[in-house]
């Protein structure tokens, strides 16, 4: 097992945070494998591994708030929305996937599904289910937004253009653009 732990290493593609959840992972699934009879072995092979050198793990880097409006003045809608509810909220990807009109108050945006990869789930954590507030000038663009839509009361806040806008309770895997 070694081997695939170098091999993700020498990639340079994974930082040291990657394989180091990569090892916990395969060992999981070595677990489950053994339990089942598809590995021949009568033990985790993961066990007995150690992690890899790799390239130290990056800084992030937070956009300034002339960079955020400089990226806003030229995107077209409903990108330019997407990508201030992004930065003006903090939210996931998959929190904004899964965003409908009826939870945007005008003053906050309750967060209460996730959308991956066209499915509909709780956020990440408990923590995560819960109202953000927003402000004025996302709040404004979101107004801009729901308008251009035809004033939905209910549905996906980001649908893509050739899915029908369904509610997360009509729908829970509804589709909405993929930013």
């Amino acid at each position: 097992m070694h081997t695939v732990l170098d091999a993700a290493a020498d990639t340079d593609r994974f930082g040291k945070n990657s394989v180091k959840h990569l090892k916990p992972f395969l060992s999981g699934a070595f677990k489950i494998a053994l339990q089942r009879g598809y590995y021949p072995g009568t033990q985790n092979p993961l066990q007995q591994t150690s992690l890899p050198k790799t390239r130290p793990a990056e800084d992030t880097y937070a956009y300034s708030l002339e960079e955020i409006n400089s990226m806003l003045r030229v995107l077209p809608e409903p990108t330019a929305t997407i990508i201030a509810a992004a930065a003006y909220t903090g939210l996931r990807r998959s929190e904004l996937l899964g965003l409908v009109w009826e939870n945007f108050t005008g003053r906050a945006i309750f967060v209460e599904q996730s959308i991956s990869n066209g499915i509909a789930t709780d956020p990440k954590s408990n923590a995560s289910k819960a109202f953000v507030p927003i402000i004025k000038r996302l709040q404004v663009r979101l107004d801009i937004l729901r308008e251009l839509q035809g004033s939905p009361r209910s549905g996906p806040s980001f649908p893509i253009r050739s899915a029908k806008p369904q509610t997360s309770a009509t729908s829970p895997t509804a589709k909405c653009c993929q930013c």
